[in-house]
Parts: C-alpha cells; sequence; structure tokens
C-alpha cells in the first residue's frame, strides 16, 4: 500500500488486525501514509501479527513471529467479502498478498476472483506455495522462483526449467500473466503467446 502511494495512486488496505495496542499503531502509520483503512477489521480473538527482527553487524540473525495463523472466522471472511462488493466499483485493481497468516482462505479468494472477473477488474496475487488451487484465472501471479518451483513442481536450475516451469504456471492457472521474480538477478516475465521477458535488477543497500 505505502508503494502504491508512493507511486501516486490511491490505495486502501483490506485485513485483519487485534484489538489491541499494536493495531492502532499500524492504523496510525496507515493512515499517516494516506492509505485507507475501513476495510480492516478488529478480531479480538487473535493478535495483530509482529515480526521482530534481531540484527547483527547490519545482517538479520533472526525473525521472531508473534501471530495466530488459523484461519478466520467464517463470520469475518463474509464481513470482508461484502466490503469488496460494496466497494468494487471505486477500485481499479485488487492485489491479494497471501502470508499464509489466515486471511486468504479458499472461499474468500475464489469468492474475490469472481467477483472482480465479473466487473472486469484486474485482480494480482503474491502467492504462498501450498495455495495454488485458489489463484485460478487471476490477471497476475507473482511467485518467487521458490514457491514458482514448488507450485510448478518444477526445479528450477537455469533458465531452460524456469521457462518450463513460466509456461506451466501460465498454462495450469487460466491466467494471463505470471511474473517471477529472482532475488538478485531480477525478475521474468510469462505473457500468453509472448516471449519470456527478463527484466534485470540492480542490488542496493
Amino acid at each position: 500500500a505505502n508503494n502504491l502511494r508512493s507511486l501516486g495512486a490511491e490505495a486502501d488496505v483490506i485485513g485483519v488486525i487485534g484489538n489491541e495496542g499494536r493495531g492502532r499503531m499500524l492504523l496510525e502509520l496507515l493512515e499517516q501514509k494516506g492509505v485507507g483503512v475501513k476495510g480492516i477489521l478488529k478480531d479480538a480473538s487473535r493478535p495483530t501479527t509482529l515480526k521482530t527482527r534481531v540484527v547483527a553487524h547490519h545482517q538479520q540473525v533472526v525473525r521472531i513471529d508473534r501471530e495466530e495463523v488459523a484461519p478466520l472466522s467464517k463470520d469475518i471472511q463474509r464481513r470482508i467479502i461484502a466490503d469488496v462488493k460494496k466497494r468494487l466499483k471505486n477500485f481499479d485493481a485488487i492485489c491479494v498478498e497471501d502470508y499464509g497468516k489466515g486471511v486468504i482462505t479458499p472461499e474468500l479468494v475464489q469468492e474475490i476472483v469472481r467477483l472482480a472477473r465479473r466487473h472486469g477488474k484486474i485482480i494480482t496475487v503474491d502467492p504462498k506455495e501450498s495455495h495454488l488451487s485458489y489463484y485460478k484465472g487471476v490477471s497476475c501471479i507473482t511467485p518467487n522462483h521458490h514457491e514458482a518451483a514448488t507450485l510448478a513442481k518444477i526445479a528450477i536450475k537455469d533458465d531452460a526449467s524456469l521457462r518450463r516451469a513460466g509456461q506451466k504456471l501460465l498454462r495450469v492457472l487460466a491466467c494471463e500473466n505470471v511474473l517471477i521474480t529472482l532475488g538478485e538477478n531480477g525478475m521474468c516475465l510469462f505473457q500468453k503467446g509472448l516471449k519470456p521477458v527478463k527484466i534485470p535488477t540492480l542490488a542496493q543497500d
């Protein structure tokens, strides 16, 4: 959401936080950035996810996560879907970020993908590798190369295996674009009927 705002787009966040100080802090930070927060629900039964990074000599040694990753209750799922349905006409695109924290369930994604397709909206997904079946028919999926290898069941070792994995994901998911991120090696974009496009990157501190 912050990246989208920095590019000049409007952005709303839809999701779930706990009903405690960390959640309130997150809402304040988002509002300071001009991000819409009407779609964020409070659930007193789960904490706001907190990640603590332990750093030594400029390198992360370990990360400690305090979180609840059980799937959302059916009631909160229904409220999220109702919110998306009500406000979909105001959106050009929906970006689903699946961090495996319990918000992204099969029912939720399938309904949101159906709504987006029916209304001609772009829908992109940053996936978890275990959730492949959720994402059929999306506009674009953006796995990293480890997730792409797991999703496609192809070990990505070179350009040839990367091409096979990307083409298989395009075919299996019936989506328009597959963008595989490759860390320091950039990205590779696969599109129906076109040759793959390698996008280089420049490493920075």
